[in-house]
């Protein structure tokens, strides 16, 4: 259990991606983000007609290799008309510092690239609603004397853009350039350009926080709006504020997409429309400190103590409740929207732990009903119309023990009832379940993807990432527009609460489940999504020449997580299971590699029992008891002048007859098991564990022959060193090892 436990920090998400290849296929286009290319792959759900695009484009000094490290990418995507491809890029390391996210546009066949925004080391893009016209941001900071310590004062460069991609034209730009005598640390990070594109279309509202001035520990709050047509007019308010560099991101002036800006005063409380020019002024608010807008923008929530609706269309604010706030924790992963998709209904969430209605038409706001009513410390929701909620809710260890299970239900407004569904929620998790179109489906992320069936009540399991080994289940879904294909989003926690997710797309009767070469670090839109309609598939980079990923020569699918794998001595088959875990669930899986097919399962395998390998044709199922492995030898050569050893947390090549050190053996994490084999002819050593790729060492020169990334729990060499097998979820991947030292060294 201790090793399910350590992946509380990272998996990293770099595996293998079959390409099977009927280019007739008809399953629907995907785009994601390979930290593993550095480009972006545009390809059919099931892997064929793979394309690439942005490949060698984006560059960084010193680029890290680290499994913390590695390029970020978010960003609008696909422009209105398809042609385009926009994102921006950062470097994501364990070192401090900020490496700034640099602009990309690109068109969708790759032979054109904008380079009116290569100056800019920071920003932020958005395209308009219709038109190929890109809007930019871009707030950055700067060290003057980066050498000098004792000296603070920092640069602040603002830029402001609006760009005719296809013309290639800057329609109008702004630009600024001050000085602070305070360092502010990342002040992208720490105040971060906030950009909302009106209802229209034609115009975006940009706010950011100006701290100019020479010796001002405050800064001010700035609005800027931008216009298809290249107008930019800015508005700075002290009605607005000081903002002092220890209050991150204030929650006013609040921007709606109609043009709205709310925000208090010392006399009362505004809202302007920017677009229209209306104003109304309202009696003061004690200290409003949250809002919720609706789609339209002409609505919203908001709370000072108390809950508020506000009427921008009718220039009006009712009080709903006298002691109102909202929870604090929304997920940043799943916003949970308040608004139903019409603006008639809202589901509200209050920091007292209770659900609640409320109906716009009428102005009631009650208690959701419910026959039990648990402390909703994890609760999300979904719409599934204007006036139906999905809402959920995780049974968390103290609510299980208190007899408190999950919770799934659907409330429909219309009629004032609540249907209840009898879903098993994973615990501690991050909960993103998701109705398919037909709504018969509710997927969502236990150990893996799982699919309800809303007929039968059944669960359909499929196996989890093969990086994601981790103690606290949990990710997001996403379902194509048929119903038949399903992205997955598997989160692993980081020391410190980041997440990082393994990305893949599974057919949802089963048959097929991939794992996508990429790492996601922040949720965005581009990381992994579903094809827009606009986007024509013949109009993209044409197909590369050879796989864009190296294979296995076979995949052995199992139905449990396995941290020891073994040949037969005469290679007819294979064992892996998790015997060494102490779980319930730790059997024993024989394969028979010929044919890939499950032979026996031993179920629940003692610690010290392994399997009795016949000479003969047919295997025998039976189990023997052996010595309990030392757990600090991870490897013997077959003539016994070397051993693979744990010594003090760092891995060594041992002579074990004189106890010299021959050679240090990069590994992960301490908190993970490393696993390694020496090929039965000697010559070679193999090295894995979850952090770190699998590699080939000469075990005479110990030179570094071929090095994956691919990341696994345990490894074995066939009987006659031709073949490799390593353990990965679910799986049993066998490789040639011919294949492997012809790919050379690859991470």
């Amino acid at each position: 259990m201790h090793t399910r436990l350590a992946c509380l920090l990272i998996l990293v998400t770099a595996m293998l991606t079959p390409h099977a290849q009927a280019q007739t296929s008809d399953a629907p286009y995907i785009y994601y983000f390979s930290n593993q290319l550095n480009a972006f792959v545009i390809e059919r759900a099931d892997g064929s007609d793979p394309h690439l695009l942005g490949d060698g484009l984006m560059t960084f000094t010193a680029e890290p290799r680290d499994i913390f490290s590695g390029i970020y990418v978010d960003g609008p995507g696909w422009s209105p008309s398809g042609q385009w491809f926009a994102w921006t890029a950062e470097q994501v390391s364990v070192a401090p510092g900020y490496s700034g996210a640099r602009p990309y546009v690109l068109s969708a066949d790759g032979a054109r690239r904008l380079t009116l925004l290569d100056h800019l080391q920071d920003a932020q893009l958005m395209w308009a609603a219709d038109a190929d016209v890109l809007f930019v941001a871009s707030h950055q900071t700067e060290r003057l004397n980066p050498d000098d310590l004792e000296d603070t004062h920092t640069t602040i460069d603002t830029y402001f853009a609006v760009v005719d991609v296809a013309q290639e034209q800057v329609i109008a730009s702004t630009e600024e350039h001050t000085l602070s005598d305070y360092y502010l640390y990342d002040l992208s990070l720490q105040y971060p350009v906030d950009m909302v594109r009106t209802n229209d279309g034609e115009h975006i509202i940009v706010r950011y926080t100006d701290f100019e001035g020479g010796d001002s520990y405050y800064g001010t709050l700035v609005l800027v709006v931008l216009d298809t047509v290249g107008t930019l007019s800015e508005m700075r308010r002290d009605a607005f504020g000081p903002v002092s560099m220890d209050d991150n991101s204030p929650a006013f002036p609040s921007i709606s997409p109609a043009g709205w800006v709310a925000y208090p005063t010392a006399e009362d409380f505004r809202i302007d429309n920017v677009l229209t020019s209306e104003s109304h002024q309202f009696a003061p608010l004690d200290n409003p400190n949250q809002i919720a807008w609706d789609a339209s923008g002409q609505y919203a929530l908001l709370s000072d103590g108390r809950l508020w609706l506000l009427d921008c269309a009718a220039g009006s604010i009712s009080l709903l409740r006298e002691a109102w706030a909202f929870a604090d924790h929304y997920s940043a992963i799943d916003p949970r929207p308040i608004w139903s998709p019409e603006s008639n209904h809202a589901f509200l969430f209050g920091v007292d732990g209770t659900l609640y209605t409320f109906s716009r038409e009428d102005g009631t706001l009650e208690a959701l009903p419910l026959d039990t009513f648990p402390d909703f410390t994890n609760v999300g929701w979904s719409w599934l119309d204007d006036h139906r909620v999905f809402f959920f809710h995780d049974g968390t260890p103290d609510y299980v023990q208190n007899g408190i299970p999950s919770l799934a239900a659907i409330y429909d407004f219309e009629i004032a009832t609540v249907q209840y569904l009898d879903i098993d929620f994973p615990t501690w998790s991050t909960l993103s379940p998701r109705f398919s179109p037909d709504e018969q489906t509710v997927a969502f992320v236990r150990d893996g993807p799982i699919l309800w069936d809303r007929a039968t009540g059944t669960e359909q399991e499929t196996r989890p990432a093969y990086d994601s080994l981790q103690s606290e289940p949990g990710g997001e879904v996403a379902w194509a527009e048929d119903g038949e294909w399903l992205l997955v989003f598997e989160d692993a926690l980081v020391a410190g609460g980041a997440t990082v997710r393994s990305l893949g797309v599974m057919r949802t009767d089963g048959t097929l489940r991939r794992d996508l070469v990429g790492r996601g670090w922040r949720p965005n839109p581009i990381g992994l999504n579903w094809l827009p309609p606009q986007v024509d598939p013949t109009r993209l980079p044409p197909a590369p020449q050879t796989p864009l990923f190296p294979q296995p020569a076979l995949t052995l699918h199992g139905s449990q997580w396995s941290r020891y794998v073994e040949w037969s001595p005469d290679g007819r088959w294979i064992a892996a299971g998790s015997a060494v875990f102490e779980r319930d669930d730790d059997d024993i899986t024989v394969w028979n590699v010929n044919t890939g097919k499950v032979v026996h399962v031993f179920k629940l395998a003692g610690e010290d029992e392994w399997v009795s390998w016949p000479r003969g044709d047919t295997f025998i199922p039976d189990l023997v008891t052996t010595n309990a492995r030392n757990e600090n030898i991870l490897a013997q050569s077959p003539d016994g002048r070397q051993q693979v050893q744990i010594i003090n947390r760092t891995i060594w090549v041992i002579d074990p007859r004189t106890g010299d050190r021959l050679v240090e053996l990069p590994k992960g994490w301490d908190v993970w098991d490393p696993s390694a084999s020496y090929s039965p002819d000697g010559r070679l050593l193999a090295t894995i564990d979850g952090f770190t790729p699998l590699r080939l060492w000469d075990t005479n020169t110990w030179e570094l022959l071929a090095s994956l990334p691919v990341h696994g729990y345990a490894l074995a060499f066939s009987p006659d060193s031709s073949r490799l097998a390593l353990t990965a979820s679910w799986d049993v991947q066998v490789w040639d090892v011919a294949h492997l030292l012809e790919l050379g060294v690859q991470d």
